[in-house]
């Protein structure tokens, strides 16, 4: 009886033993499994911001060099601007220096030119000329102060001459009377016109374009004042030309 109960005895202790030992094992392998599960999530947590950080830093590194790029371009774009308009202040001044150096001046075109002589002797007769031109015209009190050529002698066809009236009122009278040469035998292939600068002349040559144009439509139009415009009689009311 006693080996008996010593042997169930110890039956009933491994049954015992057995369930916890599984149960621990159970429990350790939870544990790891939880342990090895908080392990890989912060793994992945720390790659997970550094690649966040990494992917900030980049987009942060684009948009601060974006925009040094767009402050770079808008200080070129304003120096560019600054001395555009300086340049635009340079030519407006340069021009009204032009004009304004022109303002007593024309240029007459055809008029006979000498072959021969000295270059006082040339420009003496080249005064003579306008004078007698002028007094043909009959404006009176008409002045020559200085003439020259333009360019190099050509004999098939006399130079512009270049002639500065003594003042602005003899320069206005003489082209008010420039068309009546026409009249005058022996300067009826010259013509007078105004010393226009590079600017005025393009301006003028868009005029004619549009003359033109406007002339080969039908149309009765005449230059005035800077303006291609109709003639009043033909077309009373200007303000519904177009």
């Amino acid at each position: 009886m006693a080996s008996r109960t010593r042997k169930g005895s110890k039956a009933e202790n491994l049954d015992d033993e057995t369930p916890l030992t599984l149960n621990l094992l159970r429990e350790e392998l939870m544990n790891f499994k939880s342990s090895l599960k908080a392990e890989f999530w912060r793994e992945v947590r720390t790659e997970l911001v550094a690649e966040l950080k990494e992917s900030i830093a980049s987009i942060f590194r684009s948009e601060i060099n974006s925009l040094k790029e767009r402050i770079e371009a808008l200080e070129k774009r304003e120096e560019k601007g600054k001395e555009d308009v300086h340049n635009q202040i340079e030519d407006v001044v340069e021009e009204a220096n032009q004009r304004y150096e022109r303002r007593c001046k024309i240029i007459i075109s055809n008029l006979e030119e000498l072959s021969s002589g000295t270059v006082a002797e040339r420009k003496e007769r080249d005064r003579n000329k306008v004078l007698e031109i002028a007094a043909k015209l009959c404006v009176d009190g008409f002045g020559v102060e200085d003439c020259h050529r333009f360019g190099k002698i050509d004999l098939g066809r006399p130079r512009l001459l270049s002639v500065t009236c003594s003042d602005k009122a003899s320069k206005l009278n003489i082209l008010r009377s420039a068309r009546n040469l026409r009249g005058i035998d022996e300067y009826r292939h010259c013509y007078i016109n105004p010393d226009l600068t590079l600017m005025q002349r393009n301006a003028n040559k868009k005029l004619l374009l549009e003359l033109k144009e406007k002339r080969n439509r039908g149309l009765d139009v005449i230059i005035k004042r800077g303006r291609v415009v109709p003639r009043q009689s033909v077309y009373p009311q200007a303000e519904n030309f177009h």
